[in-house]
């Protein structure tokens, strides 16, 4: 894969240098240089003008689904957003903007709080489905499971941000999500049934041999499992 589309990860995150770090109530919102002078336009829940990072950072706390921020330096203007970004292809050259990601909230490292879902997350990379479950159990976690309509529009939004970097595949861009045919039931990993889905156009289907599922386009689909896909770990809170 190219140097222009990898993601960085640091147990599951993103690993880039930490230039600042800015704090309000207790919680921290760390500024990522692998995202300077980048806009993004993608998913803004809020925009307006601050004085500084510090300023821009209590609006995101005050706001009870804002997981990350920017702040340009140069038009004191300040951007709410309810996801995180994974890649600099997900926005354009700006100069004097700076992102800026939430931690120290209610999760441990390397997870972030996923706010009024009640649940932590944390990207872990591009993986096959055993490689996925190994990864995730690694850091005490499930790749991500959906139980609600918020829920997945949550990971829509988080996989929103891979779209314009050019994979190998789109199975680059559909995640594998929790869900398991045992031939009765669609069941979680901890063996209780499903208690929300959200099928695609013709699906589930050809159970025989597709017994797992991932997210496309919002929808939910079978699959095999052998094919790399994004993987988010994730437990609740």
């Amino acid at each position: 894969m190219s140097s222009r589309v990898r993601v960085w990860l640091w147990l599951g995150l993103m690993t880039v240098q930490t230039l600042q770090t800015v704090a309000y109530l207790g919680s921290s919102f760390k500024f990522f240089s692998e995202m300077k002078d980048i806009r993004f336009d993608l998913e803004i829940i809020f925009s307006l003008s601050t004085w500084s990072p510090l300023d821009c950072s209590r609006k995101c706390e005050t706001n009870g689904t804002c997981l990350s921020f920017q702040y340009s330096s140069l038009s004191g203007q300040c951007r709410l957003f309810n996801t995180i970004f994974l890649h600099q292809d997900a926005g354009v050259y700006d100069i004097g903007w700076q992102y800026y990601i939430a931690s120290n909230r209610r999760c441990r490292k390397p997870f972030i709080d996923g706010r009024d879902l009640d649940i932590c997350f944390t990207f872990a990379g591009f993986h096959n489905l055993t490689e996925a479950k190994a990864k995730c159990a690694t850091i005490q976690s499930s790749f991500i499971s959906i139980t609600s309509a918020k829920e997945n529009e949550f990971l829509t939004r988080l996989v929103g941000t891979l779209l314009n970097i050019p994979f190998p595949d789109t199975s680059y861009t559909r995640p594998f999500i929790q869900g398991f045919w045992d031939g009765t039931d669609w069941i979680l990993d901890n063996g209780t049934p499903l208690v929300y889905t959200n099928w695609g156009v013709n699906q589930p289907k050809k159970l025989h041999m597709k017994k797992y599922l991932k997210l496309q386009d919002g929808k939910w689909h079978t699959i095999i499992g052998s094919k790399v896909r994004p993987v988010f770990c994730s437990y609740v809170q």
